[in-house]
């Protein structure tokens, strides 16, 4: 009897890992990438809430443009209140898809830059490269926006 309880418990968890596993895979979109130059990130991290989407960049990842100070990888935690703070400032909303750098600055402070760029998922490789576009498609369609964490403010 407690042999078949347990089973029953052990199918269900099981049931139940596999259930979230399969959501969140499907929930990360499917970007093509062509990487001739070999800049592209290892890994991205897919970040979703009912206010925004984007990708996470790891500390180890150079972005085509240099931070000033130390690098770390953005926590969800971070994330989160990185968009709290830009919120107070403007509405984005889903119509802006982000990418997501974080950074100390020479005061010691904690950044997240953040790169929106509208239906950026149809860009190729906005999952693997951080890249910052020039031109009239840009200058209407990409924001970029260093939050400081420690201060709580868009610099």
């Amino acid at each position: 009897m407690i042999s078949l309880k347990r089973h029953r418990q052990t199918k269900c968890l099981l049931l139940m890992l596999l259930s979230i596993f399969g959501s969140c895979i499907g929930t990360r979109p499917k970007i093509g990438c062509f990487d001739p130059n070999n800049v592209a990130a290892d890994t991205s991290y897919f970040v979703r809430s009912n206010k925004y989407q984007g990708f996470i960049f790891p500390e180890n990842y150079e972005p085509l443009l240099k931070l000033d100070g130390i690098r770390f990888t953005p926590t969800l935690t971070e994330i989160k209140i990185g968009e709290s703070i830009l919120e107070l400032k403007t509405e984005y909303g889903r119509t802006y898809n982000r990418q997501y750098l974080g950074h100390l600055n020479v005061s010691g402070d904690s950044l997240i830059y953040i790169r929106l760029l509208k239906n950026g998922f149809k860009d190729e490789c906005f999952d693997k490269i951080v890249a910052f576009g020039f031109g009239e498609r840009y200058e209407r369609n990409q924001r970029i926006h260093d939050i400081n964490l420690t201060r709580k403010r868009v610099e």
